[in-house]
């Protein structure tokens, strides 16, 4: 199964402040990655620190460390992006 990408969702990701210390140089981090059946859409902002302490310590004991749920923050992430797209190709808000 080919996966999900999207270089559009990803450049709206980096123009986000890092999800724990509101950095606003990030990365588009992928949560679950392209082997375990992740996406594009599977991603938050984080910065280059908090990037590379997730990558170190790992995903759960990192979420574990700064009280936060990269699958809630996602959910979060792609409301608000979805609304954006909906007010620029409809010119109303749902």
């Amino acid at each position: 199964m080919k996966r999900y990408e999207s270089p559009q969702y990803l450049d709206f990701i980096r123009h986000l402040p890092c999800v724990v210390c509101m950095d606003t140089e990030v990365d588009a981090h992928h949560y679950l990655t392209k082997g375990s059946g992740g996406s594009d859409l599977d991603t938050i902002s984080l910065c280059r620190k908090c990037h590379t302490e997730a990558h170190k310590i790992g995903i759960t004991t990192f979420q574990m460390k700064h009280d936060i749920s990269f699958y809630e923050v996602q959910r979060k992430i792609l409301k608000t992006y979805i609304r954006l797209l909906e007010q620029h190709l409809y010119g109303r808000e749902q």
